[in-house]
């Protein structure tokens, strides 16, 4: 089963080298309309995807001097009629899992529901990396996984701009 491990570290990777966006830039709409998503990244994100036993995983990604911008989409081959029990125990693993993958230590971790329908998510977590923080929010709508985060130095992932980008993020249905 593809969990989002791989795909945090995809995520990972691509952010820490994504292009910057220019200083003092203002956060600008985004909207996926293939990913049914919106948010306010700080430039136009670049796409890439990657594919893992069968599963394809799409990150947008956008760069700034001290850390990056990531919302993650993967179409997961979830069961029809799947209890609320199951969700809640993939929504942790799909945590534990991108933590574990980037060699991370959860910080915190709470239960959290965008729009009042779609179950997920809000975790931190320390990085390898001297000063390296993850702040990410996941969600299930139907079968797709979303991933939104912020990857970068303590001060930036704890900064305005990191919780207004993770505040700014919809589910365009």
């Amino acid at each position: 089963m593809f969990t989002t491990a791989r795909a945090a570290l995809f995520a990972l990777l691509i952010a820490l080298g994504a292009p910057a966006a220019p200083a003092g830039q203002d956060a600008e709409p985004y909207t996926s309309k293939e990913g049914k998503f919106k948010a306010k990244f700080p430039a136009k994100p670049d796409e890439k995807s990657q594919t893992t036993n069968g599963i394809k995983f799409t990150m947008h990604v956008a760069g700034a001097k001290e850390g990056g911008y990531v919302v993650g989409i993967a179409d997961l081959p979830i069961p029809d009629g799947e209890t609320a029990e199951m969700t809640q125990k993939r929504l942790d693993g799909a945590r534990d899992g991108a933590i574990g993958n980037v060699k991370g230590k959860l910080i915190d971790s709470k239960d959290v529901t965008l729009d009042k329908k779609y179950p997920g998510r809000e975790f931190s977590a320390s990085l390898p990396q001297k000063d390296g923080l993850l702040r990410a929010r996941i969600y299930l709508a139907g079968k797709r996984l979303y991933q939104v985060m912020v990857i970068g130095t303590k001060d930036f992932v704890g900064g305005k701009d990191a919780d207004a980008f993770l505040d700014s993020f919809k589910i365009t249905e």
